[in-house]
């Protein structure tokens, strides 16, 4: 009997996995997306088919993409020249947000492990799954065509092996997130943490060498002729080149009115590149105590879930994708702290999420690319966002009193 429910409920999952794919198979090809972004990458594969990867680089085509998701975009530009598919033809931008949509589909498996391994009910996991359906999450790599997806999946693969303390797999796995998207390294202080609080030296060694043997590896191909900075150029030039308080991102900068504002323009006595720096540091020194005070296995996913809401509020230069990650860390956490204060931060963040990233797409469609700073939609959704993330700190409160680990008969949804 319970073998014939087990083998029911994979082919209720199997369905479920099929009809996402085919929801983005059906959006993908057809839907142009933010079409900077999708010229970039369909140029990017081309170039690097043409030229190889160790004369990408040093061309004369703007390039603000680190050489992690460049290697996944070679392929891409060599199936294009091999079948002569049209620059502009539905099969190439099918082919250019594939990768998207199928850590998509990983990262929708990997919440089902952690679902697993928490002995949650599979009501519940079926609930969960229906991430996978999130319009927040399909406008991102189906209808838009970024890769914000990729590189979470990575981050949460590091963080998942942090939890398990497989610290050389969790350097590899972070490394490669850091050498796709420069936003990775809103997470590394987790995994620095993580291996101090080891207190194993040796430890320490395997996971510095295991992360230096991957970015190795990574930039090599691309590293003959272009001398031994190009890399730590490149990062320089990509973090230097958006200087604005806010980049269409709905926060508490673009509620003072400052989206598309220079940096270094005045706000409250100082200017907002400043007190960028200072939240900066503030939400760093807090998540260190936190992390160091909280015993509980599974404190990495509720602290990563603080690290990147809090930077995406409170920092300069952010974008309007930069919350993705928060969205499914949001449901990790909810794995293992079973209480509806977190299916609501979900939901909401969802909810503004979706709005801030469909009304930049939507404006993109007709050549408008900066929102305006005193929009009603910018002021109105960015103080949904910070009264969601009071909420979320509301709520994350309450875990940190409850300091033991949850039981497998505790995964329920709990009273808020």
């Amino acid at each position: 009997m319970e073998n014939q429910t087990n083998q029911q409920q994979s082919i209720v999952l199997l369905i479920i996995f099929l009809l996402a794919l085919a929801t983005r198979l059906l959006l993908a090809p057809f839907i142009p997306g933010y079409v900077t972004d999708i010229r970039c990458f369909k140029g990017w594969a081309d170039q690097v088919a043409k030229v190889g990867f160790s004369r990408f680089y040093s061309s004369d085509m703007f390039v603000d993409y680190p050489p992690g998701y460049i290697l996944i975009l070679y392929p891409i530009g060599k199936i294009r020249l091999l079948f002569n598919l049209d620059f502009n033809s539905p099969l190439f931008l099918l082919l250019v947000k594939l990768p998207s949509l199928i850590t998509d589909l990983a990262t929708g498996y990997l919440l089902l492990c952690a679902a697993r391994k928490a002995k949650l009910n599979f009501s519940l996991s079926l609930l969960l799954i229906l991430y996978l359906f999130n319009p927040a999450i399909l406008i991102n790599s189906a209808v838009w065509g970024q890769v914000d997806s990729f590189f979470t999946f990575f981050v949460l693969l590091s963080l998942w092996f942090i939890e398990e303390k497989r610290f050389p797999l969790a350097s590899s796995t972070m490394v490669y997130a850091l050498l796709v998207k420069p936003q990775a390294l809103f997470f590394f202080p987790i995994l620095l943490f993580a291996l101090l609080e080891n207190k194993n030296w040796k430890t320490f060694f395997k996971g510095v060498v295991s992360g230096l043997v991957v970015l190795f590896l990574v930039i090599l191909p691309f590293s003959w002729g272009n001398g031994i900075y190009w890399l730590i150029q490149k990062y320089q030039g990509t973090i230097s080149s958006y200087p604005y308080a806010s980049l269409n991102a709905f926060n508490f900068f673009a509620l003072t009115g400052g989206n598309w504002v220079e940096e270094t323009h005045p706000f409250l006595f100082l200017n907002y590149k400043t007190w960028g720096y200072i939240f900066l540091l503030t939400i760093s020194g807090t998540g260190a105590f936190l992390f160091f005070r909280w015993k509980n296995p599974y404190k990495i996913y509720p602290l990563s879930f603080f690290l990147i809401s809090s930077i995406f509020m409170f920092s300069s230069k952010m974008h309007e994708r930069y919350l993705y990650p928060a969205l499914i860390l949001a449901l990790l956490v909810f794995v293992y702290f079973p209480h509806r204060r977190i299916l609501l931060t979900y939901s909401g963040f969802s909810i503004t999420h979706f709005l801030n990233v469909g009304l930049v797409l939507l404006y993109s469609w007709y050549n408008v690319f900066h929102l305006s700073r005193y929009s009603p939609y910018v002021l109105a959704i960015s103080l949904s966002n910070l009264l969601l993330y009071v909420y979320a700190l509301y709520a994350g409160f309450h875990l940190f009193q409850n300091k033991k680990p949850m039981t497998s008969k505790e995964s329920q949804v709990l009273s808020p």
